[in-house]
């Protein structure tokens, strides 16, 4: 799946920035940052939940935001496929996949 250039304006959704633009998956060297994209439908504390290529799971918690696009810069430390999710307002994100290398 890819970056949608249309949708309805009342899900939490999130996208990593790639060469060739917006998208749900990415490749990068390790020790690099990315950003990530999360459009956010309503008022609410923002949270994210990173799960390692080894199984570790790193939860977030940010302060209350309003509706919008976001950005949130990412790190991959170690080889391997990375999982983000975000939830906000009782929803939850789309999965967001990074490999690095």
């Amino acid at each position: 799946a890819q970056f949608l250039q249309t949708f309805f304006g009342d899900q939490l959704l999130a996208w990593v920035e790639t060469d060739s633009g917006w998208d749900v998956t990415a490749k990068m060297p390790k020790g690099t940052w990315v950003r990530e994209i999360i459009y956010i439908p309503s008022n609410g504390d923002l949270e994210s939940a990173k799960i390692y290529p080894n199984g570790q799971i790193n939860n977030k918690h940010y302060d209350s935001v309003t509706p919008g696009y976001k950005y949130i810069w990412f790190n991959a430390e170690i080889p391997g496929t990375y999982l983000n999710t975000f939830q906000s307002g009782g929803s939850e994100s789309n999965t967001v996949a990074i490999n690095a290398f």
